[in-house]
């Protein structure tokens, strides 16, 4: 066995022991220990699969020219796991005019709960949208029915609770069913792309036990470019987190132990499992080093 190999071999067992370690630990305190042990783990780090261009997502631009024409709708569908689309890191919204009243507004017609986002519609902008018991006080933009609803450009949060403040919740995403069908006769891969992954009606989806920061600080822009600054709580804060991962391209699966994991997404998951809950655990705010608004 080569050198390379040994330490690869000893750094498996070394997480693996500190995994099964945690087993009895509180959700609260396994999670803290995790964030610890994972500190090193960017030496063993594996790259996610490169997008090809048909899995690339689509511009906020070319979302509402298709809106606008007719020729297609990218809200129609849904992007689902494991497509890599949803791994990535939205982009900003750089442009504030009829091209994102128009997505704007086709994301608050099409939402069939209280939270919803671009990502999951292929569309490469960050903006998420709570509406009802999930929308702050002073929302920025109400329906004809007057429910009220808040849309969010470049959000991002400036200031958390304590860790120890931390709320359990058993959460579940609209993308990731509890199964993961891949084309007969064909070993599933963790870089089979999801265009080739066989698809499923009325799939159950998953649902993770995990830990959202009771409060946040949260900074954005509305759909005219006006800042908004405001501090979300209860669940309003809960769903604003769980939309905001997803712009940045992390999944409820990365909240989860491998062993929670239902064992097709456990499979396709183990490779880039350790460098994801990294950074999934890193409970990140703005530290003053890029712009706030855009």
């Amino acid at each position: 066995m080569s050198s390379r190999s040994i330490i690869s071999a000893t750094l498996f067992l070394r997480f693996l022991g500190f995994v099964l370690g945690l087993q009895a630990l509180p959700l609260c305190g396994r999670r803290e220990l995790l964030v610890k042990t994972l500190s090193g783990v960017t030496a063993i780090a594996i790259a996610s699969p490169a997008f090809s261009e048909e899995q690339s997502l689509i511009s906020l631009e070319s979302a509402a020219a298709q809106l606008r024409n007719g020729d297609a709708d990218p809200l129609s569908h849904r992007l689902n796991y494991p497509h890599p689309g949803l791994r990535k890191r939205a982009s900003p919204v750089t442009s504030f005019g009829s091209d994102l009243e128009t997505v704007a507004d086709a994301l608050v017609r099409g939402m069939k709960t209280n939270a919803s986002m671009t990502v999951q519609y292929g569309i490469d902008a960050r903006i998420i949208v709570l509406k009802g018991i999930a929308a702050p006080n002073g929302s920025s933009f109400v329906q004809s029915n007057d429910v009220p609803i808040t849309v969010f450009c470049n959000p991002t949060i400036l200031a958390r609770s304590n860790e120890d403040k931390m709320i359990q919740w058993r959460e579940y995403c609209l993308v990731v069913a509890n199964t993961v069908v891949w084309p007969k006769e064909e070993h599933p891969k963790p870089e089979t792309p999801g265009s080739k992954l066989a698809s499923k009606t009325h799939q159950a989806l998953l649902e993770v036990d995990l830990l959202r920061d009771s409060e946040v600080e949260v900074a954005a822009q509305d759909i005219t470019g006006k800042p908004i600054r405001i501090s979300l709580s209860g669940e309003t804060s809960q769903a604003f987190q769980h939309e905001l991962d997803h712009l940045n391209g992390i999944l409820i699966v990365d909240h989860a132990g491998l062993e929670d994991l239902p064992p097709g997404i456990a499979f396709l998951e183990e490779p880039f499992h350790a460098v994801r809950q990294k950074k999934t655990f890193e409970r990140s705010i703005y530290q003053g080093n890029g712009p706030l608004y855009y």
